[in-house]
């Protein structure tokens, strides 16, 4: 199994896959995405990574290309900031989809928390909204805490909730591959 992961361009064969698998995934959650795609083409605050398994699209990441402190009054400081994180399942595997959900969840955060280290964040975070109970679940059982909810905050009825993980080290190790672990694609791990 050959995988990678690629900076987004839009100039990339791939752009306009990424750009309606945002929009399926985002713009019910959280209304008209025009606004984030046009920054994630800009690329001036943020970068958009493609994860490939045997060169095809199995999911992306996009994080602030920088440390914050936007919500220092929660207790997070040089924060790094995972905007999406966002699986990438064809209709094909749909009997498959939960545990590939999980199994790529866990490579793209791993690869953020990676990016995390790397800029020296002190926490890793970013907001989820209510409706991703299977994706909250998940993320308080890697250890994230949530430190605030804002409910209304971008769909009237919908609470969104800012999670935070505060040692990231702990992260990368409990994302990182494990030699016993299904992997994802159609071979075997050799």
């Amino acid at each position: 199994m050959n995988e990678s992961f690629k900076v987004l361009g839009i100039d990339s064969q791939d752009y306009s896959l990424v750009k309606q698998q945002l929009l399926k995934a985002l713009s019910p959650l959280y209304g008209d995405q025009s606004s984030a795609i046009q920054k994630v083409e800009e690329r001036n605050d943020r970068i958009c990574e493609l994860y490939y398994v045997n060169e095809i699209v199995r999911g992306l990441i996009i994080f602030r290309n920088y440390l914050s402190n936007e919500y220092a009054e929660y207790g997070i400081f040089n924060g790094f900031e995972e905007k999406t994180t966002l699986p990438i399942i064809s209709e094909s595997e749909i009997n498959r989809r939960r545990s590939l959900r999980f199994s790529i969840m866990q490579k793209l955060l791993h690869r953020a928390a990676e990016h995390a280290i790397g800029m020296n964040a002190q926490s890793f975070f970013g907001t989820v909204s209510g409706e991703k109970n299977g994706t909250l679940r998940l993320l308080f059982r890697l250890g994230f805490e949530e430190v605030a909810k804002f409910p209304d905050k971008f769909k009237i009825g919908v609470t969104e909730h800012l999670v935070v993980h505060k040692n990231i080290t702990k992260l990368y190790e409990l994302t990182k591959d494990k030699p016993a672990r299904a992997c994802i694609g159609s071979s075997p791990p050799e």
